[in-house]
């Protein structure tokens, strides 16, 4: 079911698939098998967390030493040949206690163009209760077949039946009557044995057995060792040393003997069964059986064999004694008695096989999977549960008692009918993964998907007379995998033809991932590994520790989780830089802990280059222009002062307005160089100490002079000392105040506020303009950002104001921000440390 399925090491969008998947998988990416991921179907599987992440296959799972599990892996990497086992056991330590469970499973390499191996692809499912279903039939079956058998046997013996029943005596009776009872009163001890640190543990049953307290601490070389009766001593221990040796045993151990009580000196008679677990080297690890008490068996058997002697001895005088008829009557008409009984017992018999093939019905019907039981060569249907009648689209009545190919005609031209003939035929298991079927559905038919097993069913002879059919329809689970994978190579796709770079952080882990668009970036070839300590490095100097900064904040679950940054790489190969733009989403668990950080690489290099050449251009232009604007300012002053020694009114009002455009012009021009000479880096920020109070009163000063068209209130300022260029701090608070001229009807309000708050001087210029929509307000300190909209149309300006305010506010170590409701004003504030 995996072959469709190829994922890379470095395809977090696969593993993240992969994780959503039913399917328990689990990928190792060394050759000791270092878990690289691994989902939570198979961590249920294995009764584990994601703590195992990154560890070696026996430090995550250290009950799975001394089973066949690690070797088989590691087979899998040398060779790169697939494994595939069905039914196999596996004792999983869940829930703190060691069960057994079964298990279909796959290692399947996955290879690099060169051959070698790259990762195991793991997939398993737990078979456990199927096989259980499956235990249960055959029992029921080979019951049904027994009981056959030793009905046949019992009316064989029967008719020869003489003497000999007559001449069982009571004792007899009694001592099989009590050895019945011993074995049902007897109770059976566990033990476990650490063979390394002779760590013995029973439990109180097996305390019993052996004499000693419930409350005692028990060793193999002492409390077992020593409580073996003397004569049985040597046999015993030979048989655990022979248990030990693999080679000769296969670590099995069965042997009786007898106890001695170290408390209450009781000689018991047990029977010890165990099994011994080897590690990979063959040395012997835990040794692990029952013990069962047989005290009252062998009491019973040596009894029973006593009144055998003794019976034998009363049937040779009885044979010597051939006068006595009266005896020999007695004996035909005990015979008879016993004869009616047998035939009692064999009416119980039969009433037992009808009520397990009762059973049995119940058991198919109840399945969780689709079963049915066909009979003879013609596949007449005599069992099909509700799942298989689902999965036929038919109704009992439609099928029951009827051969399979007349009551699904639907198959016709499809393999299943001559699969059916071949499993009767030969008696071999016909096993189907995946195979499209086409099933009745209403008046038509619908392409399905299915699993299925056809096993043959033999009679008491072993002549096989009918096929078992266990049925599972998959193909709402394939349709949905191949969604997955139909979503997966979209999603490449776009991230190919988008030129992406692709990453994936595990934190947990510290395993870093990327596409190979992002390997190239980063000097990598198609199959090397990308590394956290690599992708930083390549991180320009001066940009590495703001992107540490970024994933940091990004992987705080008191933050959004969102990634967003722009920096410049250094491929290591070419020396060649790029700039990117990294945007990402980190995800979280229950717990708030980050799980990843998942997101794309775009690169910006050529946009960074086409705005640096346009600040040239723009600084170049403005820089141009300042000449003959200053030349032209000048005139205009020579002809002002003419005009007013002429005393021409007309001239003199004109210039005016002409002066006036060319202080506006020279605003605008100088608002574009600022700009160009804050992306070049060219500002010059000339920090003194001044008093923001006095620089708050001269802007005043200016604005009550310049400003009639609003009424200005400044609210009184303290003394507060900063260090900061004391010529761009006023530029930033003129340029609030001329917005909040520009943006708020005339006559209206406008205040102004300087406070100090823990250690910041914050400036506020309140408004009772237009405001800003929310969806604005996070852009309003872009860059050439304008709000759009009708009431924006008769507003000049070209965006680069509050960007500019931003720039100086940002060097000075400030912040600067908009408080606005639409349609009721804004408070625009910024803050700069003061001097303590």
């Amino acid at each position: 079911m995996t072959d469709n399925i190829k994922p890379t090491l470095d395809d977090s969008a696969v593993l993240q698939v992969l994780a959503q998947s039913k399917k328990a998988t689990a990928i190792y990416n060394s050759e000791d098998l270092h878990i690289r991921f691994v989902n939570d179907s198979m961590l249920r599987i294995w009764g584990k967390d994601r703590s195992i992440i990154g560890k070696t296959f026996e430090e995550a799972i250290p009950e799975i030493k001394g089973q066949p599990f690690t070797a088989l892996l590691q087979n899998v990497w040398r060779t790169g040949e697939t494994y595939v086992a069905e039914c196999m056991p596996a004792d999983l330590l869940i829930d703190g206690e060691l069960k057994r469970s079964l298990f279909d499973f796959e290692y399947k390499a996955i290879k690099k163009d060169d051959g070698s191996t790259l990762c195991i692809l793991h997939t398993a499912t737990d078979v456990t209760q199927q096989q259980k279903y499956w235990q249960e039939i055959r029992e029921r079956i080979e019951n049904e077949q027994q009981l056959v058998e030793e009905l046949t046997a019992n009316n064989e013996e029967l008719r020869s039946l003489n003497e000999e029943l007559a001449a069982i005596s009571e004792e007899n009776r009694n001592s099989l009557e009590q050895l019945a009872m011993a074995k049902q009163a007897g109770g059976v001890g566990i033990f476990d044995l650490d063979v390394t640190h002779d760590v013995l543990i029973w439990d109180e049953r097996c305390k019993e057995l052996f004499g000693v307290s419930p409350k005692q601490k028990v060793t193999y070389s002492s409390d077992f060792v020593n409580g073996l009766h003397p004569d049985d001593h040597e046999h015993t221990v030979n048989a655990v040393n022979e248990a030990y040796d693999k080679q000769k045993t296969g670590g099995k151990y069965n042997v009786k003997y007898r106890t001695v009580g170290a408390e209450d000196g009781l000689i018991r008679w047990v029977h010890a069964i165990g099994q011994v677990h080897f590690d990979a080297a063959d040395k012997p690890q835990r040794f692990i059986g029952t013990v069962t008490d047989i005290t009252e068996e062998v009491n019973s058997r040596v009894q029973l064999e006593q009144s055998e002697s003794r019976l034998q001895d009363a049937n040779e005088e009885l044979y010597a004694i051939n006068e006595e008829q009266a005896s020999i009557n007695e004996e035909l008409r005990a015979t008879n008695e016993e004869l009616a009984d047998t035939q009692s017992q064999l009416l119980e018999s039969n009433n037992n096989l009808n009520e397990s093939r009762a059973r049995l019905r119940d058991v198919l019907e109840q399945a969780p999977v689709g079963m049915c039981v066909l009979r003879g060569p013609d596949h007449v249907i005599e069992i099909a549960n509700e799942a298989i009648l689902n999965i036929w689209g038919r109704k009992l009545e439609e099928v029951i008692d009827r051969p399979h190919r007349q009551a699904r005609p639907e198959l016709e031209g499809q393999p299943v009918f001559g699969w059916l003939d071949n499993v009767y035929r030969t008696g071999e298991r016909q096993v189907n993964r995946e195979f499209r079927v086409m099933l009745r559905d209403g008046d038509g038919t619908r392409e399905a998907i299915v699993n299925s097993v056809y096993e043959a069913l033999k009679d008491s002879s072993g002549i096989i007379d009918g096929v078992l059919i266990i049925l599972e329809d998959i193909t709402e689970a394939v349709k949905e995998r191949r969604e997955a994978q139909h979503m997966q190579e979209m999603f490449s796709l776009a991230i190919d033809a988008g030129d992406l770079g692709a990453f994936y952080y595990n934190p947990q882990s510290n395993l870093f991932s990327g596409n190979e668009i992002l390997k190239k970036w980063f000097g990598l070839g198609p199959d090397e590994h990308i590394c956290l300590e690599l992708a930083t490095n390549v991180i320009a100097d001066e940009d590495r520790r703001f992107v540490n900064d970024a994933i940091a904040n990004a992987l705080n679950p008191a933050s959004d989780g969102n990634y967003d940054i722009e920096y410049t790489i250094i491929n290591p190969n070419t020396n060649i830089p790029r700039i990117v733009k990294a945007k990402g989403k980190a995800r979280f668990n229950a717990d708030g802990k980050p799980e990843s950080l998942n997101g794309m690489l775009l690169d910006i290099t050529e946009r960074k280059q086409d705005e640096q050449r346009k600040n040239d251009f723009i600084g170049m232009v403005s820089h141009e222009l300042k000449t003959p604007l200053t030349s032209v300012n000048a005139y205009i002053q020579m002809l002002q002062g003419r005009s007013v020694k002429n005393q021409d009114v007309f001239t003199a009002g004109a210039l005016d307005k002409v002066a006036n455009q060319i202080k506006k012009m020279t605003v605008i021009i100088n608002g574009f160089l600022n700009v160009s000479r804050f992306e070049s880096g060219k500002i010059h920020i000339d920090k003194q100490f001044f008093d923001m109070a006095e620089l708050v009163k001269e802007v005043e000063d200016e604005s009550l002079t310049t400003i009639s068209s609003h009424k200005v209130l400044f609210a009184p300022v303290e003394y507060t000392p900063v260090i900061a260029d004391r010529d761009k701090i006023g530029q930033v608070i003129n340029n609030l105040i001329s917005n909040a001229v520009k943006y708020s009807p005339q006559g209206s309000t406008i205040q102004i506020a300087c406070v100090t708050k823990d250690n910041f001087a914050e400036v506020c210029v309140t408004d009772a303009g237009m405001g800003v929509k929310p969806e604005d307000q996070q852009r309003l300190f872009d860059r050439y950002y304008r709000v759009k909209g009708d009431h924006m149309t008769a507003i000049s300006g070209f965006g680069i104001g509050l960007y500019l305010c931003s720039e100086i506010v940002s060097r000075h170590n400030g912040n600067i921000w908009v408080e606005s409701e639409f349609g009721k004003g804004s408070t625009f504030c910024f803050k700069i440390p003061i001097v303590s």
